[in-house]
């Protein structure tokens, strides 16, 4: 009965997943869509990529601080000069330098996602903005109607729609077609076409014949599929073919709302993915849209409007669902689909939106690649094929953007993309060379010469197995370059590189870098030294910029974290006898209010900066009258707190109180700590930190020279650094890879992992040192933190979890009858275990903690105090991870979710094992569970290891991990005590 419970837990989609098989040809008739021409409403197509207004913006880092970890990438134009308290200003600015940067791409302006009516505020200052502007740039807006809107009845939703409308109506920057207005869904077919058509009858009441609504389809329903990703599998298992009647189902089902509506629109490309978490290129082009050109091609449809969607991919780390960027491909590929097929507008997920690594505006990841890109498409429809060079552009130089993996894994693909970009129509023939070296300079490999043509989109790969390469621990290129004319350009110093690790990688995205957008410096040195046995490393940066473009942002980088970011205004520095701290807390329900005053004994706080998630007025939310800092808001999902600086370290003591405690914690411990944290009662998280890493992107130096000298302290084993430089226009130049040395232990290692290039299991060799093995330290000394002598990236908490990307980030998935979700620290004779009290305690830990494409020893000791039925290990978060162990009947039983080599039917499977003995109530009890990447072992208190046999290659989604019990019914909670857990990567 358990089991069942567990595999209900797995999710919907990975349910239906497991299950697909393909469709017998002979039971019915399977036919592929012939394509069709299409007359469009418009001669050229509007294409708006989406605006997040929630946080999104160019002034306040909203990813620094408020995730389960730090995030990969920001806005390359970030200005937090902006955020002085001038709110008006500041909104102003963000949305001016947005719509701005929008234009340069060629695009028709932003469209606006539209939740509720607390999004007014907003639009109206986006629309405002885009009037102001109007005149100079032309700037258009787009209002999508956000389905949950349309799910509150047609009478409330026309409510909440009608104000945005009659301003629509008055604004020279709302996007129209013949005169109209337009408004688009996020998703429409949350309700019926009847709902749909008396929704748009009350607007028309009240606004008048003035706007057209386009229905978005989102869930795509035939006869018996349903959903775009079940229709997806049908057709990639019968290769590009249907059945008769579900396609005509289908396109039924678009009819259905193009009867009470103006038109269609698609906008999920980014959810279209193959088998290998890619863009599924033929799906989209040879069904969706040719489904949507099919019904709109109609006499009854003749006129009506066609809407689909283009993006880059779709990398949630947090939640699980990923379309792996692939370099540049997706972008092109989708842009190339939807401006075949003559759409009448395009939506892009998204510009801003970071979390899901959908944005198109400018980052330091991406550099301006995304606009060199899109602005070659939008320039071929506008201008019949004419094609010009971004001002200020050095033409002699070729147009051309190298795109590799920011980091892989042993068995990923490594590759490295070449895509010319025409910018004239000018044939020009160039040849480029790629030389592959290591972090020492040292060549790897030479590749043959690659011939371009300037005038022609053209795209050249390398690529190598990287199971191949486990000698190296970065990838970097170098670039020389032939023109037409004999002129050697050589790049041997700029680019961005890849990392590689053996067994784990939770970065999907891809660094991109246009060869016109490198810095242009006529001094930039790095001196490097690292000291292994104080974990530290010292660097001495001097760079010098271009006299017209200085540098706004100079840092150095631990792989994704910034370590240090060069503070040109003295914002966070501290004197001999202060110290740098930042608080933040959360929770799984929200508590409001929630008052948190925060006060000092023995010195005084003389700076404090929030970092509220929201984008409210600050002023509102906390009172700062020093020495005492006071904040009367709320706790939640949001990780939300501050930095500031306290006086006289040495003997400063700092005092939290809050509704539900009142601590204390002397900072000169904090110091030697690094961090601790502290749990209490309605799930309310709070942590502490002595910061090892940048707590801000700084303000803009706007400098021509910059020198520095700065010690860093190492945070994880096997990281990597680089020095990264911004100018005040956004050209990037990195340094490195700089390499922190790593102490072998002379124990070679046999590890298997999965070959993207073979599509079979590889054997490869590495120093055991190299691999995570994380023996995590229960001390109460840090509080709610668990701590390993691998890194801080792998710290685990007592509860915790409930922000965005964490096991408990929805509160249901937390039981209502628990308000304390953190076990105690107890005594078992001398040593210190933690108690669950078999209601909604859990220990949190990181993605990848459980590595999901390798093999894994994963072991620890429990006392159950009963052996009901529960959860022990659950890796989970929006959707199903690698591995459950559940406790069932008292035993322990195994669930693992693998994923098939490529073309085993079906592509996903469970596997369930148990051991062959029960666990001692009441007894210390040691469950030890390995994986080869052949079989697995379990074993139970030195028991003969029940083998398990599984020649998958994993689960292709990352989650957390929770220890202790998952989801809202709390008789599925452990009760217990926990002596010790290990988790190593790779079997023992």
């Amino acid at each position: 009965m358990f089991i069942k419970k567990v595999s209900l837990l797995i999710g919907v989609f990975a349910t239906f997943i497991m299950s697909t098989e393909v469709i017998s040809a002979e039971a019915v008739k399977l036919v592929a869509l012939p394509a069709e021409t299409r007359v469009p409403v418009l001669k050229q197509p509007l294409i708006f990529p989406r605006i997040r207004t929630n946080n999104k913006n160019i002034f306040q880092n909203s990813y620094q601080n408020f995730h389960e970890r730090q995030w990969i990438d920001r806005p390359l134009l970030h200005d937090s000069s902006l955020d002085n308290g001038d709110v008006n200003n500041r909104t102003f600015q963000n949305y001016k330098t947005q719509l701005d940067l929008a234009m340069s791409y060629g695009v028709s302006g932003l469209s606006m996602l539209y939740h509720s009516a607390n999004f007014y505020p907003k639009f109206i200052s986006l629309i405002n903005t885009a009037d102001r502007q109007f005149p100079r740039t032309h700037n258009r807006v787009l209002i999508s109607v956000i389905g949950h809107i349309l799910r509150l009845g047609p009478e409330k939703a026309a409510d909440i729609v009608e104000p945005v409308l009659k301003r629509m109506l008055t604004s020279p920057s709302a996007a129209r077609i013949n005169g109209k207005v337009i408004i688009a869904s996020y998703r429409t077919d949350y309700v019926t076409p009847e709902q749909l058509a008396k929704f748009i009858k009350i607007l028309k009441e009240r606004c008048g014949d003035s706007f057209y609504f386009i229905a978005t389809i989102a869930s795509l329903k035939g006869k018996k599929l349903s959903g775009f990703v079940r229709f997806r599998y049908a057709f990639d298992n019968n290769n590009g073919k249907l059945p008769e009647d579900e396609i005509e189902a289908a396109k039924e089902y678009l009819r259905s709302y193009l009867r009470v509506s103006d038109g269609i629109l698609m906008n999920g490309s980014n959810h279209i993915d193959t088998l290998d978490n890619f863009f599924n290129k033929k799906f989209y082009n040879e069904f969706v849209a040719r489904l949507f050109v099919s019904v709109l091609n109609e006499p009854a449809n003749k006129g009506k409007i066609l809407g689909l969607s283009a993006s880059l991919g779709y990398i949630n780390h947090f939640t699980g669902s990923t379309q792996r960027e692939n370099g540049t491909r997706a972008l092109r590929e989708s842009l190339s689909i939807v401006y075949g097929v003559k759409a009448d507008f395009i939506i892009m997920p998204e510009w801003n939106e970071l979390n899901e690594n959908t944005n198109l505006e400018p980052t330091v990841n991406r550099s301006f690649a995304n606009r060199r890109i899109i602005r070659y498409f939008t320039q071929q429809a506008k201008i019949n094929g004419r094609l010009t060079a971004i001002s200020g552009d050095d033409v002699t130089m070729p147009n051309l953007i190298i795109s590799l993996r920011a980091a892989i894994k042993w068995g990923d693909k490594f590759f490295i993309e070449l895509l010319n970009v025409p910018d004239s129509t000018i044939n020009k023939k160039y040849w480029v060379q790629v030389i592959l070296k290591d972090s020492q300079g040292r060549v790897i490999r030479k590749f043959p010469r690659q011939e371009f043509n300037a005038a022609q989109l053209q795209e050249q790969r390398i690529t190598m197995a990287s199971e191949k390469l486990t000698q190296y621990r970065t990838l970097r290129p170098e670039l020389i370059i032939t023109t037409a004319a004999g002129r050697k350009l050589t790049y041997n110093d700029g680019l961005p590189f890849t990392t590689i690790r053996p067994t784990w990688n939770d970065n999907l995205t891809c660094l991109k870098q246009p060869l016109r957008d490198l810095a242009k410096l006529s001094k930039f040195k790095v001196k490097f030294t690292p000291l292994l046995k104080a974990g530290t490393a010292t660097f001495k940066v001097s760079a010098t910029s271009d006299d017209d473009d200085p540098v706004r942002a100079l840092e150095i980088l631990e792989d994704e974290t910034v370590v240090y970011g060069y503070d040109a205004a003295g914002q966070y520095a501290t004197k001999d006898n202060e110290i740098l701290l930042h608080l933040f807390y959360n929770s799984i329900r929200q508590v409001k209010p929630f008052p948190i005053e925060l006060s000092v004994t023995n010195g005084k706080i003389r700076y404090f900066i929030d970092r509220l998630r929201l984008g409210s007025k600050r002023e509102s939310k906390w009172q700062i009258t020093y020495p005492t800092v006071k904040m009367h808001w709320k706790s939640n999902g949001n990780r939300r707190g501050g930095i500031f600086i306290v006086t006289n370290k040495a003997q400063a003591v700092l005092n939290i109180k809050t509704p539900v405690s009142n601590d204390k914690i002397k900072l000169s411990e904090l110091a030697k700590l690094g961090s601790f944290a502290w749990n209490y009662d309605k799930t309310i998280f709070i942590e502490i930190e002595t910061p090892t890493r940048a707590v801000d992107v700084m303000v803009p130096a706007k400098r021509k020279n910059i020198n520095f000298t700065t010690t860093v302290k190492h945070l994880n084993r096997g990281g990597v650094y680089r020095v990264r430089l911004v100018t005040m226009s956004g050209k990037i130049y990195i340094k490195g890879p700089f390499i922190f040395p790593e102490k072998l232990s002379g124990r070679r290692i046999k590890i298997r992992v999965p070959s993207e290039t073979s599509g079979k299991t590889a054997v490869c060799t590495v120093d055991k040192n190299l691999l995570p093995e994380l023996n995590y330290l229960l001390k109460p000394q840090y509080g709610a933190l668990l701590k390993s002598a691998q890194g801080s990236r792998w710290t685990a908490t007592l509860a915790g979890g409930s922000s965005y990307g964490g096991t408990f980030r929805s509160s249901k998935n937390y039981p209502q009858g628990s308000n304390y979700a953190a076990p105690q620290w107890v005594k078992d004779g001398s040593l210190n275990v933690l108690k669950f009290d078999g209601k909604g305690n859990y220990l949190h830990f990181p993605t990848e903690v459980l590595p999901g494409t390798s093999g894994f020893t994963l072991e620890f000791t429990i006392k159950p105090l009963s052996l009901k039925d529960c959860y022990l290990i659950k890796s989970q978060s929006n959707y199903g991870g690698t591995l459950d162990i559940n406790l069932v009947d008292g035993k322990v039983v195994c669930l693992y979710r693998g994923k098939l080599r490529k073309g085993e039917q079906p592509h996903f499977k469970k596997i369930k094992f148990s051991s062959p003995v029960k666990l001692k109530q009441n007894k210390w009890n040691r469950i030890k569970l390995s994986y080869d990447m052949k079989n697995f072992y379990l074993s139970v208190n030195g028991s003969r290891p029940v083998k398990s046999p599984s020649s998958r290659v994993s689960w292709c989604r990352l989650s957390p991990m929770a220890f202790g019990g998952w989801g809202g019914e709390q008789k599925l909670y452990f009760d217990g005590l926990l002596k010790s857990i290990s988790i190593k990567h790779y079997k023992d």
